[in-house]
């Protein structure tokens, strides 16, 4: 399963059955969209702050039970069989969760209103071959974020050629990419920084070792778990970047987050 889109705040459960108690979870409680390996969504979340105790873990096929808020002071609701789920996002973690959702339930919408031989055919199509080897090739693990920096600025500049090389490299490496186009050129430094790994099962690999990372401002946080799954092997749906005290997004960059050198990130991971 992949990780769409997440965010974390406050969720409140009032069940259908006024005899039951209402259930008050943590400011810390994280929501996530994922999309199955087997296609389709499903919506969970759980509380960070109460040995990541499951609030709610579903699939869906529409976007029925989901009411967005109109404003930030207002809280989504959930409707599920046994009663209603209040969710007060974070605001910057409201936008992209929000917008996440969004494009999953239009991509539903899409796939709802084809035939059933459609879909059929659609699928087939999306498991043809990329082209290239099974055989993953080996790159350095210190000058990865530079060889993605290189590829952003052929990408810019024009230069295919170099471009489509790094790119067969990166891939057959095993390493994902979420390339931007840039407006304006890079000329960037890297920078040092530190990331802690944490998490609540005691036999996670590398638990609470200390890494020392070189970025650039415009490093993003996908960026970092993408290392961190081509280094130890962390599936990148089961981690989650904290930094400053707040979750940090896949699309933001070290400068969004106001990165420092020798800043501290705290890599949480979550078994699934």
């Amino acid at each position: 399963m992949t990780s769409v889109g997440y965010g974390t705040g406050t969720i409140k459960f009032l069940p259908n059955n006024k005899q039951s108690p209402s259930l008050n979870y943590s400011q810390r409680s994280l929501i996530e969209v994922l999309q199955l390996d087997i296609g389709g969504y499903s919506l969970r979340a759980c509380d960070l702050d109460n040995k990541k105790e499951k609030i709610f873990d579903f699939q869906f096929k529409n976007s029925d039970f989901y009411k967005f808020a109109h404003s930030p002071n207002q809280r989504d609701e959930i409707r599920h069989n046994d009663g209603t789920y209040y969710v007060s996002l974070n605001q910057h973690a409201r936008t992209q969760f929000h917008k996440a959702l969004r494009q999953c339930f239009e991509l539903l919408e899409s796939k709802n209103q084809q035939s059933a031989d459609v879909d059929s055919g659609r699928s087939s199509e999306n498991k043809t071959s990329t082209g290239l080897s099974d055989t993953r090739t080996n790159v350095n693990e210190k000058t990865i974020f530079v060889e993605i920096h290189n590829l952003s600025e052929y990408i810019q500049q024009g230069e295919a050629n170099k471009a489509d090389e790094l790119i067969k490299k990166l891939i057959k490496s095993g390493v994902q990419l979420q390339v931007k186009h840039l407006k304006e050129p890079l000329d960037e430094q890297t920078f040092p920084i530190r990331i802690k790994i944490d998490g609540f099962d005691s036999d996670i690999t590398d638990l609470n070792k200390f890494f020392d990372v070189d970025v650039y401002p415009s490093t993003t946080v996908h960026e970092l778990r993408a290392f961190f799954e081509y280094t130890l092997k962390f599936p990148l749906a089961n981690q989650y970047f904290f930094v400053n005290g707040h979750l940090a997004h896949a699309e933001s960059t070290m400068n969004d987050l106001k990165v420092k050198n020798g800043s501290l990130f705290v890599l949480f991971l979550i078994k699934k």
